[in-house]
């Protein structure tokens, strides 16, 4: 390669750079913009929900490409300083086991009692076994903060 083709791909090479951190840049600026009380938290919320939205239909797009680009070498890509490892999953299936099934649907019901209990009764709630008498003191249920989410939803 030429010193003009060596210099077009450095100069490629920053310009990815500069696009890569203007980007990081912007949505930092935002988000700063947001702690600083300049921009309202919720239109800023919805906004990076857009954003996410738009990366996760563009990722679903290239999905398929992208797994075909990383068959090309072998189990494990290395990136950009990114390890991309090609893994594959799967699940049981235990429906087929009546006992199973069985017991699964007794854990269902249990579940539902208990819930009803501790709706029921704020102060104290407690689970009686149908068939022992057994009285079980049934915790509350606890809400952890960080897992609240806020639905965002486009009205038409």
């Amino acid at each position: 390669m030429g010193k003009s083709g060596e210099l077009f791909l450095e100069q490629r090479e920053s310009e990815e750079v500069l696009k890569k951190q203007s980007l990081s840049d912007g949505l930092t600026q935002i988000k700063n913009a947001v702690l600083d009380g300049e921009i309202d938290a919720l239109k800023a919320f919805i906004k990076f929900k857009q954003l996410s939205d738009q990366i996760e239909i563009i990722k679903a797009e290239i999905k398929d490409l992208a797994i075909a680009e990383q068959e090309k070498y072998g189990k494990v890509a290395e990136i950009e300083g990114y390890e991309i490892t090609k893994t594959q999953s799967g699940r049981y299936d235990y429906n087929n086991i009546p006992e199973w099934t069985k017991l699964k649907d007794q854990l269902k019901e249990i579940e539902e009692a208990a819930k009803a209990a501790c709706k029921a009764d704020k102060a104290t709630s407690e689970l009686i076994d149908k068939e022992t008498g057994e009285i079980t003191e049934i915790k509350r249920a606890e809400y952890n903060p960080s897992a609240t989410s806020i639905k965002i939803e486009r009205k038409r």
